[in-house]
C-alpha cells in the first residue's frame, strides 16, 4: 500500500510537470504581429511587461495590471481590466450596443469569446452571456 502511494505521488508529480511545461515565458516582442497591433491600437500607451504562451494561446500582462489573451494567430481572445474599465473599440457592434442598451452607464471590465457568443463584467457587478448578434441570453448579479 506504501508503495502504491509513492507510485501515484510520484506520477502525480511527474504529470503537473508535463502540463507545467506547456506554458512558457516569452519575449514580450516575440507576440504575434496582430496582437501587437491590437495592443498598440487600444493600449497604446500601456506598456507590455509580461508574456506567456501555451499551445492554445498567449498570454500578456500590462503595465496598468490588464490582462490580455489571443489566440496564437494573435487574434484576442479575452480581455480583463482587473475590475477597471476596458476598452470596447474591438468589440462587435451588436455586442456593445446591446450592453450600452440595457445597462446605460455601466462600463465592461471583462469580456471573453466563447463559442456561442461572449462572456461579459460590468463595473456594475453584471455578468452577461451574449450571442454573436448581441443578444443577452443570461444575466447574473456577481454579489
Amino acid at each position: 500500500m506504501k508503495k502504491m502511494i509513492t507510485y501515484s505521488f510520484i506520477i502525480s508529480l511527474m504529470l503537473s510537470s508535463l502540463l507545467m511545461a506547456n506554458e512558457q515565458v516569452i519575449p514580450v516582442d516575440s507576440i504575434p504581429k496582430e496582437a501587437k497591433t491590437f495592443l498598440n491600437k487600444y493600449y497604446p500607451k500601456i506598456e507590455l511587461v509580461y508574456a506567456e504562451k501555451d499551445r492554445n494561446e498567449i498570454d500578456v500582462t500590462l503595465a496598468n495590471g490588464a490582462e490580455v489573451s489571443f489566440f496564437n494567430d494573435g487574434q484576442w481572445k479575452s480581455v480583463d481590466g482587473k475590475h477597471q474599465a476596458i476598452p470596447t473599440g474591438f468589440i462587435p457592434a451588436p455586442v456593445l450596443a446591446a450592453i450600452k442598451k440595457a445597462y446605460s452607464g455601466a462600463n465592461v471590465i471583462q469580456i471573453e469569446k466563447e463559442n456561442s457568443g461572449f462572456d461579459v463584467k460590468l463595473d456594475n457587478r453584471m455578468e452577461l452571456k451574449m450571442d454573436k448578434n448581441g443578444k443577452i441570453y443570461s444575466t447574473e448579479y456577481d454579489d
